[in-house]
């Protein structure tokens, strides 16, 4: 299927269009092909494919999807400010700053926490070193208090024994089904209160 306008990046050599679970793999920079050349000139072809293969498979395909997403939009953010392919990867951690700033106020919190998390696995599964220290975690920081409030749910009032006991006294405790009901209420609440 064709991408969405949305999905849009400057063709590469390094991104094949894929699906975004396929992109944490098939997705590469010079630094990655190079470390990856370096494996193969070492190891048997059919070892490193599963090793890669396994590596993959510790995220379920939907980590990786969103993982992939974000993967997406790193690459949009370098091509808007003209990151040459061999500065992505290992990416600086200046660049990963302006990369979280950059969606500061638009983006919920969770989402960019899925974004940098799919940047790292990237860079792991392509040899590459992690910068992400101090100058991101600040930024992190500043990011958490500019997400919009559209992206933030209000908190919710906690269970407490009097609801219990409200939805104790509405099921039939003769139906195994309403049993189930209570015990699980009953175990999940005191399990919380321990």
């Amino acid at each position: 299927r064709a991408p969405r306008a949305s999905s849009s990046i400057t063709p590469s050599q390094h991104r094949p269009p894929v699906l975004a679970s396929d992109r944490l793999l098939l997705w590469s920079t010079p630094a990655g092909q190079d470390w990856q050349s370096t494996l193969e000139d070492k190891y048997p072809n059919s070892s490193l494919f599963r090793l890669f293969q396994v590596m993959v498979r510790s995220l379920d395909t939907n980590t990786r999807s969103n993982y992939g997403v974000g993967l997406l939009r790193y690459t949009q953010f370098c091509d808007s400010i003209n990151i040459p392919e061999s500065e992505r990867m290992p990416a600086a951690e200046v660049l990963l700053s302006q990369f979280a700033a950059a969606f500061a106020g638009s983006t919920s919190e969770k989402t960019l926490n899925n974004w940098l998390a799919g940047l790292q696995f990237w860079h792991v599964i392509n040899g590459a070193q992690w910068h992400g220290a101090q100058f991101l975690h600040h930024t992190r920081r500043g990011f958490s208090k500019m997400v919009p409030p559209s992206s933030r749910r209000a908190k919710r009032p906690p269970v407490t024994i009097d609801a219990l006991c409200i939805l104790h006294d509405h099921l039939d405790l003769t139906d195994p089904f309403d049993v189930a009901v209570c015990a699980i209420a009953l175990v999940s609440f005191w399990c919380c209160c321990r």
